[in-house]
């Protein structure tokens, strides 16, 4: 039923309206660092997964910057999960094994853990549980918790994906992944590349290395 659902260009023009939105609504509020008006400032994506007849629409990550700091400020979105190259709904259905789609194997097994690991240990995450009265089993993620926004059990709505995205959407701004539960920093793990923590300076021969 997922597979169906995606399957209609209808459902991703949606995401569309949606994220523009969302930089509507930011733009109406302004920078939240100074004040100052937020202009659309929009970058390009080349997304995965996505049908090619929305293909056009779906280049853009919708952005905005501040007229007066010149700072950026990304709004929320429903399309993109960070700077994961395929689209956030093809990220949660191919990791609940309900479609198919051409990542690797090692980038399945890496959206895996980062359902079943990162994603428990941002505080977002307890805000977010925190809504149902049940338990959502974090080794089934995402799988159990889209079935906290089905209707009735068993159940695969256009409704329920909607609604996780957008539940799902304040992380995809940046500010709701850097922290973990005890206020550790944990920002790069969104992002599609992998953390870093040798010194480069250790990799190249003495020799070459830069003087201090």
């Amino acid at each position: 039923m997922y597979a169906s659902i995606i399957a209609n260009a209808s459902f991703w023009s949606q995401l569309t309206e949606i994220d523009r939105e969302f930089q509507q609504q930011l733009i109406a509020k302004g920078c939240p660092l100074c004040g100052g008006p937020l202009h659309v400032a929009n970058h390009p994506r080349k997304p995965r997964g996505v049908p090619l007849d929305v293909g056009e629409e779906w280049s853009w990550r919708f952005n905005t910057c501040c007229g007066h700091c010149r700072r950026r400020c990304m709004p929320p979105s429903v399309r993109f999960l960070g700077r994961r190259v395929y689209a956030g709904v093809i990220v949660m259905l191919a990791s609940m094994l309900a479609i198919l789609c051409e990542a690797a194997s090692k980038t399945l097994a890496r959206w895996h853990a980062w359902w079943t690991q990162m994603l428990p240990a941002m505080t977002f995450w307890t805000g977010l549980r925190a809504l149902f009265a049940s338990v959502i089993v974090t080794s089934r993620l995402p799988t159990s918790l889209l079935e906290r926004y089905e209707s009735t059990s068993g159940a695969q709505s256009k409704q329920a994906l909607l609604k996780v995205l957008r539940a799902l959407s304040p992380i995809t701004t940046g500010t709701a992944a850097r922290t973990d539960i005890d206020g550790r920093s944990i920002g790069g793990k969104l992002a599609q590349k992998m953390g870093f923590a040798a010194n480069p300076r250790d990799l190249i021969r003495r020799a070459q290395a830069p003087p201090k």
